[in-house]
């Protein structure tokens, strides 16, 4: 038996419940992970039963007490400006309606912006641009954006979520001097990107190269993956030639929010993760980078359970075209309005209330509960599925740095 835990990092705050052991089977190898201390072991499959039973009087393979968040209303730290919901692509994926779009075709407004900005107390902000497309405003009105924000706080950090493809010469420039993040869409080579997003993939690889040109520090890729497109491993194959020829700087691969009439298959994702998964335990550049994930390996290596994943509603918040204020960017989730404030409906957001799943899941303090408003809004094991399959992966993974 080997534990492959380094230290352990409990909260401060915990509540007695039931000990959840999880025993699997990755590439192989067998391991048990405890569900409330995140301590984990790989075992050999002959002493698999036997070693259940011993770590079972371990308290930390027996952890009789869960991570308990004791959350408090906080000021936003964490300000994402929706733009404009219009698009000038149709990528198959997106939580986005047309017909939403079409509906809601506005862009937001300088006093809407400033009344966002208001909401913000702290003189270090996080400050994120998002869409449909946010570049379809133009530089020029970012720019008045930044500068204002630039001269009501101490030192604003700038993010923007673009599909790459109107990045200009002029924005990558200006993002440069600003010491812009951005998050690129990135599905992979050519036939794969192109499959659900609209034929953009020449223009968003022009989009990289102007970003490489002029010396944008913080690139990332994001790919998405859906049931009818999965190819994990050609995805992760392309990101890391981009790594290496510098064009990004990390990356996430993240399935895409399903359509009611969609659903996962566990064997084919199972197949596809595990050959990723080969591919990184070889090549740990792109396995240092791969953001979501190492969260993950860290959180077991660590022992260090996590409550939640995120901070909508409280932390972090989002402002819609209209002036609405929403808990999360996808725009489901009301919580008050930039003239009026916060109102009442932003209380199940600061202090949610446990989805069952979660509570009987052996992945609960690994993933952290996951997207908050996907638990909200769309909570089924569809959902949960390639979080736990990633989870098992993650483990896998830490077991193989020795």
């Amino acid at each position: 038996m080997r534990l492959l835990n380094k230290t352990f990092s409990p909260t401060a705050k915990v509540r007695q419940t039931r000990s959840l052991l999880h025993r699997f089977v990755s590439h192989g190898q067998h391991f048990i992970l405890d569900r409330n201390s995140l301590a984990a072991a790989e075992i050999t499959g002959a002493e698999s039963e036997v070693a259940k039973v011993a770590l079972g009087k371990s308290l930390l393979f027996n952890c009789p007490y869960q991570p308990v968040e004791q959350r408090t209303e906080q000021d936003p730290r964490f300000l994402i400006l929706n733009l404009t919901l219009r698009c000038n692509l149709k990528c198959k994926y997106c939580f986005v309606s047309l017909a939403e779009r079409e509906k809601r075709s506005s862009t937001m407004s300088m006093q809407t912006v400033s009344r966002a900005l208001a909401l913000v107390k702290t003189q270090e902000p996080q400050i994120g641009f998002f869409g449909g497309e946010p570049l379809l405003v133009g530089i020029h009105y970012l720019r008045w954006i930044m500068n204002f924000a630039e001269k009501h706080f101490k030192a604003p950090r700038f993010h923007l979520t673009t599909n790459g493809t109107l990045i200009t010469r002029e924005i990558a420039s200006e993002f440069a001097q600003r010491n812009v993040s951005v998050i690129v869409s990135v599905d992979g080579p050519r036939e794969i990107h192109d499959a659900d997003r609209s034929e953009s993939w020449a223009l968003m690889l022009w989009g990289l190269q102007r970003l490489k040109a002029a010396g944008v520090k913080h690139v990332t890729g994001r790919a998405t993956f859906t049931p009818y497109n999965l190819r994990l491993k050609e995805r992760i194959e392309f990101l890391h030639e981009l790594l290496r020829e510098g064009f990004i700087h990390s990356l996430s691969i993240e399935p895409a929010a399903l359509a009611p009439e969609q659903e996962w298959s566990q064997p084919a994702l199972a197949i596809e993760w595990e050959e990723m998964a080969n591919y990184l335990s070889q090549n740990t550049d792109i396995l240092n980078a791969f953001g979501t994930l190492q969260t993950m390996i860290r959180r077991v290596r660590d022992g260090a359970p996590q409550v939640r994943n995120c901070g909508a509603g409280n932390g972090y918040i989002t402002v819609a075209p209209d002036g609405t204020i929403h808990a999360c960017h996808r725009e489901s989730s009301p919580i008050g309005n930039v003239i009026g404030g916060f109102d009442s409906r932003r209380e199940v957001w600061i202090n949610p209330l446990e989805p069952r799943e979660c509570a009987s899941c052996w992945a609960r303090y690994l993933c952290g509960g996951g997207c908050h408003a996907t638990r909200r809004f769309e909570m089924d094991s569809q959902q949960c599925m390639p979080s736990r399959i990633q989870a098992e992966e993650a483990i896998w993974l830490l077991s193989k740095k020795g």
